[in-house]
This record gives structure tokens, C-alpha cells and sequence, in this order.
């Protein structure tokens, strides 16, 4: 591939490419600046500029899931949905079914995020990744969307998984993260489902929804709108 710069560090084996993000997952690579929080932002700036280094960037990562150290495991893990669609679903899956322990309740660390543990950051990269043809990714997720939290993980069903999403409407899409599921919906015939399908709407729940700050983003507003009128 000969040599590139990938965001001020030149890369020009695999093996630099592969020891380099590894010291970096460690907190002593070579992509740091004095505004970064964690070495993930470096990690984040060399992803974007690896170019055609991007699959040794993204197979490194991978290696490192099921790293005994769990920041580095974190940052592994939070940076897996920079590389989603390069890495897929797959190894993402292999790693969540073996390996259970070290992602379902352990916490971030190393790292902030909003993730309750490792297992709902890797939930989340996995529904970035998961393709319509991944079924034992989408079932994983299908269950996952009954959770809690769940409602995280709706617009890669907008994206992949529409016909299951719009039947277990009721189930797992709550009337307040109404706005965030229409704007990842495919269009407007997919918009209206979703509204028919959630019904029916008290009129809170239609006064709640028709206020929502969302409606400037769509489109096709008025005729969305108009279901809930």
C-alpha cells in the first residue's frame, strides 16, 4: 500500500499500522493532542484518515475486544462503531456470545460515555454494522430492543429490519422517542405505518408528539403531522 499519512503519522507496513493503534488503545500512541480527553479522540482522527489502512486499523480493533484489560477493551469497543460497516456483524456477534462476562455489566472505563456497560456499547456498533442478511445479529438485537434502552437501537431497524419494526411497534418504540424513530424512517409511506402502527394515540400523547421539536427536520411534515390530527 506503500506509505500514507494518516493523520500526521506515516504508515507504511502492517505492522506499523497494527503496533501503532495498539500503543494507542494502551494510551501511548502517537496520535495526542493537548485538547484530547482520552487517546480514543487520536484513535478517532486516525480512523477518519487511515485510508486504505482502514482494514488493518479495523481488524486491530477487533483483536482487541476481548482484551483482558477493560480500558483498553473500552476503547475498543467505543470505537468499533467508527468501523462498523468495515468490520461487520460477525465478529462483533462472536465476540458478544463468547465471551458475556466481559461486556454485560462491566463498566466503561478509561473512556466517557453514556453506556450503562460494554455490552450496550457493542449492542450499539452491532446495529451499525448489522446488515438484512445478519439474522442471528438481528435477533440478538430484536431481544435487545425489548430492554430498557432499547429504544437505542430503533434506527437500525429503520434501516434494515422495517417489516419487524412496524409489527412490534407497540412493543418496543415509546410515544417519547417518537421524533428520533421519523427521522431515521426511509419515508414518508414509512413514516404514516409507524404512526398508524403506535395507535392508538390519547389526546396527551397527540398534544405531546405534535410539540416535539422534530417536525423542522422532516420533509414531509404536514402530511406526517396530519396523522396525528
Amino acid at each position: 500500500m506503500g506509505k500514507v499519512d494518516v493523520a500526521g503519522v506515516t504508515i507504511s507496513t502492517e505492522r506499523q499500522a497494527v503496533t501503532a493503534v495498539e500503543a494507542q488503545l494502551r494510551g501511548t500512541g502517537p496520535w495526542s493532542e493537548k485538547e484530547d480527553q482520552t487517546s480514543a479522540d487520536g484513535l478517532e482522527r486516525a480512523l477518519s484518515a487511515a485510508g486504505p489502512w482502514l482494514p488493518v486499523f479495523a481488524r486491530t480493533l477487533v483483536a482487541h475486544l476481548e482484551d483482558p484489560n477493560v480500558e483498553q477493551r473500552t476503547l475498543a469497543v467505543f470505537l468499533l462503531d467508527s468501523v462498523a460497516k468495515e468490520v461487520g456483524a460477525a465478529p462483533m456477534l462472536t465476540a458478544l456470545e463468547r465471551s458475556p462476562a466481559l461486556f454485560d455489566g462491566v463498566k466503561p472505563a478509561g473512556h466517557p460515555t453514556n453506556h450503562p456497560d460494554l455490552r450496550w456499547s457493542l449492542l450499539m456498533a452491532l446495529g451499525s454494522a448489522v446488515t438484512p442478511n445478519d439474522t442471528a445479529a438481528l435477533a440478538v438485537l430484536r431481544q435487545a430492543a425489548h430492554e430498557p434502552r432499547g429504544f437505542w437501537l430503533l434506527g437500525a431497524f429503520c434501516r434494515v429490519d422495517l417489516v419487524w419494526l412496524l409489527v412490534h411497534a407497540r412493543e418496543v418504540v415509546p410515544k417519547t422517542a417518537l421524533g428520533g424513530v421519523l427521522r431515521a424512517m426511509p419515508d414518508t409511506q414509512a413514516r404514516l405505518a409507524l404512526i398508524h402502527a403506535l395507535a392508538p394515540w390519547t389526546a396527551d400523547e397527540k398534544r405531546a408528539a405534535l410539540a416535539g421539536p422534530f417536525w423542522g427536520l422532516l420533509d414531509d411534515a404536514p402530511q406526517v403531522r396530519q396523522a396525528l390530527e
